[in-house]
């Protein structure tokens, strides 16, 4: 008779979430959280042309939107 055992896989020691967390606070995390920050406010209050692939902050300032297709 052949008998066939079933190795068993040792879960990672940190998960996911939990490295991600480390991250976010880290330096390198908060300063990621503040460049998030900045877009947003930036942003807020933003509009989309699609038809010209244009965003548009207010009437002095756009920005270009490059689909990479």
């Amino acid at each position: 008779m052949i008998s066939m055992k079933m190795k068993r896989t040792q879960p990672p020691e940190t998960d996911f979430m939990e490295g991600f967390g480390q991250w976010l606070e880290s330096e390198e995390g908060l300063q990621s959280l503040e460049a998030v920050d900045c877009v947003y406010n930036a942003l807020d209050g933003a509009s989309v042309d699609i038809s010209e692939k244009k965003g548009i902050i207010s009437r002095s300032l756009s920005f270009f939107i490059d689909f990479g297709y």
